[in-house]
């Protein structure tokens, strides 16, 4: 939802609060770095905990949004956080999908079933196409509650009302998912114990 909300506004930041729509191919451009990063979760798993990685990744996304507010109108600055908030971002929001088969292997330990096609369904595809949308109606929504008026000069709030659905909602809603994340972490510790019990019930 929020990665919806930030990738939504990005072209109304630049547009109206810098007036440097040239940037946009250049910003959505430099997003692809995050793929670098996705590819690079198994190397990080080896050495952190997935529930860390994934908070990590929240927080590096929370505070690149942060450091785009503070750059301003520097352009340089304001590309670096840029990267930095699609780091995290890229990071947080690959991180369920690589811990979809630790929820598959939780329910059939917890439950006896093994409800793979209905985890990965409800999961992977229905919980990000709702993000996704409720991403962009929420952000659609904050700026028309602003004022925000489609190709005109903004007003004072106009222009509030993006920074608002471009940064601080979408840093906002980053961190607060962090903090159940914080409890996930006992049910992750109990992985190996999980996988053991279910290949001596499946042997």
């Amino acid at each position: 939802m929020p990665y919806s909300s930030v990738n939504t506004t990005i072209v109304y930041y630049l547009t109206y609060n810098l007036d440097r729509k040239d940037l946009v191919p250049l910003i959505n451009s430099l997003a692809t770095i995050q793929i670098l990063f996705i590819i690079a979760i198994p190397f990080f798993s080896k050495y952190l905990a997935k529930t860390w990685i994934w908070v990590g990744g929240l927080l590096v996304a929370t505070f690149g949004g942060v450091m785009m507010w503070l750059a301003a109108d520097n352009i340089t600055f304001l590309i670096a956080a840029w990267i930095l908030g699609n780091i995290g971002s890229g990071i947080a929001c690959s991180m369920p999908f690589a811990m979809l088969g630790f929820a598959v292997d939780f329910g059939a330990w917890k439950t006896g079933i093994k409800a793979t096609g209905i985890l990965i369904a409800f999961g992977s595809t229905f919980c990000i196409k709702m993000g996704s949308g409720l991403g962009t109606a929420f952000a659609a929504w904050i700026m028309n509650s602003f004022g925000y008026v489609p190709n005109h000069a903004q007003s004072a709030a106009g222009l509030e009302g993006i920074i608002w659905a471009f940064i601080w909602a979408p840093a906002l809603l980053f961190a607060l998912a962090a903090i159940p994340l914080l409890f996930f972490r006992k049910y992750e510790a109990m992985e190996e114990k999980i996988r053991h019990d279910l290949e001596t019930v499946n042997s």
